[in-house]
């Protein structure tokens, strides 16, 4: 039986991050590759769709708003924003993405017979997270500054959480996994390593005589370091 979370109106706390309104854009320079012969229709309309990502009045469908914050708050804690202007994860809407994700059955195939269906899981260990957070803090998890935070994911990484009906070290690594999934795969978090890779059209790769590539050898067109925007 999935426990119910039950946070009082306006539980969101001071600590939480705000969902953003508009999706993370993306480099000139990567935006021209985006566009270029080089990347194929199916690759290039995959990409946009994933920059335009969920509306920003997202409404969950297989956990409820309360646990959606808690959600954000854990991605949040998982995948911050760094001081090098990589994206963070509520900055890419991944809370969203990922709930999205689970709801509609679109995860990798399989999962570990210790964990139910990933709606379900989803639901169940963000309920058992607010509990914990209650239990050692009296505090719900949104509430928690970062340190005690971070402190209690990483309780629940190692297994030290006993939660009932639920692998806690288990449900955290799909968390983690899933969440790191999205998150490389979107445009702006590729902008942000510089990575080009997904220029997968053969056709609009000119020929090379000569071996003129090679090892840290670049063409004119592929990016160069990190381009970053805001």
């Amino acid at each position: 039986m999935l426990c119910e979370l039950a946070l009082p109106p306006g539980c969101r706390g001071r600590n939480m991050p705000q969902t953003p309104t508009q999706a993370r854009g993306i480099s000139a320079p990567l935006l021209e590759i985006l566009k270029s012969p080089r990347v194929s229709t199916p690759t290039r309309t995959v990409l946009r769709r994933r920059l335009e990502g969920p509306p920003a009045d997202y409404k969950p469908t297989c956990i409820t708003p309360e646990a959606f914050q808690i959600l954000e708050r854990v991605l949040a804690r998982l995948l911050p924003e760094d001081e090098d202007g990589a994206p963070g994860a509520n900055e890419l809407s991944l809370a969203a993405r990922l709930e999205q994700q689970r709801a509609a059955g679109h995860g990798n195939g399989w999962r570990y017979a210790s964990l139910p269906p990933d709606a379900q899981a989803l639901s169940t260990g963000l309920a058992r997270l607010d509990e914990s957070a209650q239990h050692r803090h009296r505090r719900h998890f949104v509430d928690l500054t970062e340190d005690r935070a971070d402190a209690l994911l990483h309780r629940v990484q190692n297994g030290e959480e006993k939660w009932e009906g639920l692998d806690s070290s288990r449900w955290f690594e799909e968390i983690l996994a899933d969440a790191t999934e999205l998150y490389v795969a979107h445009p702006a978090t590729m902008d942000a390593m510089g990575f080009d890779g997904f220029a997968d059209e053969p056709a609009g790769w000119p020929a090379h005589a000569g071996g003129g590539i090679g090892i840290n050898n670049t063409e004119a067109w592929e990016l160069k370091g990190k381009h970053r925007s805001r």
